[in-house]
């Protein structure tokens, strides 16, 4: 290289030096070209998984279950799956590898259903805590009015009382 630019010459290619529409236009072909090879080798390990979850679960939900599965990213890239980069290998649908149906938009979660696993996440920390002899931080309890809710202050009679009696004897 040193002695190259000895001579006066430039590193590198000498059409994306000059920055010339054409040869910009044939770098990125044979770099798609070799993107496409690579995932249509690998293709038998991720896209079973794909077509099972897709349209109806979000990509993020996609890539968790192939990451925990190790289901490895084509080639010979170590890296563990990302949103864009499943994205990316899954727009092969021009190369006829994969059908459009895949790359439609995921139906939104309604908030309720997103609440419903905030509560989930809560009750399941505070079994764990419990279970682990730690006394709980926040106690979950259920009452006529709400489905579930959070105690500001963990008692022994929160977690065994009904709560409507919570508070009532002095001790809550």
């Amino acid at each position: 290289m040193r002695a190259a630019q000895a001579v006066g010459k430039q590193p590198g290619n000498p059409g994306l030096v000059a920055k010339d529409p054409l040869t910009r236009r044939r770098v990125a072909r044979a770099r798609d070209d070799r993107r496409s090879e690579r995932v249509a080798a690998g293709a038998g390990e991720f896209l079973p998984v794909v077509r099972r979850l897709r349209p109806a679960q979000p990509w993020d939900r996609v890539v968790d279950v192939l990451n925990t599965a190790v289901k490895k990213r084509p080639g010979d890239n170590p890296a563990p799956w990302t949103r864009d980069a499943l994205i990316r290998a899954v727009r092969l649908v021009a190369d006829g590898l994969a059908e459009p149906d895949l790359l439609k938009a995921a139906p939104r979660r309604a908030k309720k259903a997103i609440a419903q696993d905030k509560r989930l996440v809560e009750l399941v920390a505070t079994i764990h805590n419990a279970a682990a002899g730690e006394k709980p931080s926040r106690a979950i309890f259920r009452t006529p009015a709400w489905p579930w809710r959070a105690a500001r202050r963990a008692t022994s009679s929160s977690l065994v009382s009904p709560p409507w009696r919570i508070g009532s004897s002095g001790t809550g």
